[in-house]
């Protein structure tokens, strides 16, 4: 079995979009992008594509992320106010109001 190089990475900041990690795999066949609530996007490049081509590839994909992004930010506000907070004895439940509250 033929070695394998290690995997690398980068850090590329896109307007509009933020931080993107670039990573480098061995094991990728194909190019892979993700948006993770904590992880942020990321983008899995198979060694033998360029950082030029990812970097394309994620300009091409610039809407899909932003509306990703967005998606999250909904669901984990609507997640918040719908569950609210369970610990063992407690249960924190977050009530919407009407008005301004300060």
């Amino acid at each position: 079995m033929p070695l394998l190089k290690r995997k690398s990475s980068t850090l590329w900041h896109l307007p509009g979009v933020g931080d993107i990690l670039l990573r480098h795999n061995p094991r990728a066949k194909r190019l892979s992008l993700s948006v993770h609530p904590q992880k942020g996007v990321r983008v899995t490049i198979p060694t033998f594509l360029p950082v030029a081509t990812a970097k394309q590839f994620v300009e091409q994909k610039r809407n899909w992320i932003i509306e990703k992004q967005n998606q999250l930010v909904q669901r984990s506000a609507n997640s918040i106010i719908e569950s609210g907070f369970k610990t063992r004895h407690h249960e924190l439940l977050l009530i919407p109001s009407e008005g301004n509250v300060t």
